[in-house]
């Protein structure tokens, strides 16, 4: 959620669309196989490892945490996660352990530094404003992070992506349509309102969106204009009754705890996982 979302007397509406194709609705699904905490379950006894990094951007240390499968052999896709507005906690670590048991090299950053946690939005608004102000921060974050990440030597450096949960959609998606070198770009009920594309982006991007997300309806229109007219390769995928923050167990007590409309939906969580993992097997190498 952007610093636009919550102020002091009304909450600001945002949208999302496509490129090439009418929007896909998801169906409701049954498989919970793919929820956040079947995910995390999953996890019990694999050699799954994170290590613990920073990078420097601006003068400011950023701590970010790599993930990756301790028992699988070769270079592999490297993947950045960009946490929610909430910054790099406990959620979004357990997010990139779940990447790293598909067979990619993780690493979730904190994108606001020294290892800043929002407790509630006024602090997660402070933190997120200059990105919102000017998304070429996105990138310039983005970079940096990159370039920690390729000195990893598990990573195959020319099989990068990015995703992001909320705020770090809009993240991901900024850095992706402002040239960051990455192949693929999934993200996850993103606040909206990019940046102008830059000419020629190659890589492929996947959103994923709730259905009943109140903060994404009004910026349909201008996200689709813009993906459209530069012709970037995208899908939008909505998932029936999900609002935003609809991966994260998490969303329902915070919706009801600051009185704003985000919670977690358990059946688009798992579809969306999977679309995501369809996505990133598709245009990846592994």
């Amino acid at each position: 959620m952007s610093v636009f979302h919550i102020i002091p007397v009304t909450l600001a509406l945002m949208a999302i669309s496509c490129q090439g194709n009418t929007q896909t609705k998801t169906e409701k699904s049954n498989d919970m196989t793919h929820t956040f905490d079947a995910l995390k379950d999953s996890l019990q006894g694999k050699n799954i490892k994170e290590v613990k990094t920073s990078f420097t951007l601006n003068g400011q240390e950023h701590d970010a945490y790599i993930s990756f499968n301790g028992s699988q052999l070769g270079k592999r896709p490297g993947i950045i996660v960009v946490p929610e507005w909430w910054g790099l906690n406990n959620y979004i670590r357990e997010r990139g352990k779940m990447f790293a048991n598909l067979g990619y090299v993780a690493m979730s950053i904190d994108p606001f530094g020294n290892g800043t946690i929002a407790n509630n939005p006024q602090e997660a608004t402070a933190a997120t404003k200059p990105y919102y102000e000017n998304p070429a921060l996105c990138k310039e974050l983005v970079d940096k992070a990159i370039e920690k990440l390729k000195t990893n030597d598990l990573v195959d450096t020319s099989d990068l992506a990015l995703t992001g949960y909320c705020f770090g959609g809009f993240t991901a998606i900024n850095a992706g349509i402002l040239g960051a070198p990455v192949r693929a770009v999934a993200v996850f009920h993103p606040s909206l309102g990019v940046a102008q594309p830059q000419p020629g982006i190659k890589a492929k991007f996947l959103i994923c969106s709730g259905s009943a997300d109140e903060f994404e309806k009004n910026n349909v229109q201008p996200f689709e204009q813009k993906m459209n007219a530069a012709k970037i390769d995208y899908q939008f995928k909505s998932y029936p009754d999900a609002k935003h923050g609809y991966t994260n167990p998490g969303a329902t007590a915070n919706g009801e705890k600051f009185k704003i409309p985000i919670g977690y939906n358990a059946e688009a969580d798992g579809a969306s996982w999977q679309d995501m993992r369809s996505f990133f097997q598709r245009v990846l190498a592994n």
